[in-house]
């Protein structure tokens, strides 16, 4: 989840400082529009971070909850 609150802890940050720097009326600045419409324009939307991936394996999937699925005895399947 660090990925996620990052972007939005850096954004906090920039308008931090320009709060400290401008006063009050740090709202009104042109700086503080342009800083908001960046990151609104460049967020991740939840289509592309969980959707667009395609289809994913067993093994990925067992992989992404963190068991692995069981090997067959001898090879690939159950054949002798």
């Amino acid at each position: 989840m660090a990925a996620v609150t990052s972007p939005l802890r850096a954004c906090r940050g920039l308008l931090k400082e320009l709060r400290i720097a401008k006063g009050s009326g740090y709202r009104n600045t042109l700086a503080y529009k342009h800083v908001l419409e960046q990151f609104r324009r460049n967020q991740v939307t939840e289509r592309s971070r969980y959707h667009a991936r395609g289809e994913r394996t067993p093994e990925q999937v067992a992989g992404l909850v963190g068991l692995r699925l069981p090997t067959q005895p001898g090879g690939k399947g159950w054949e002798t």
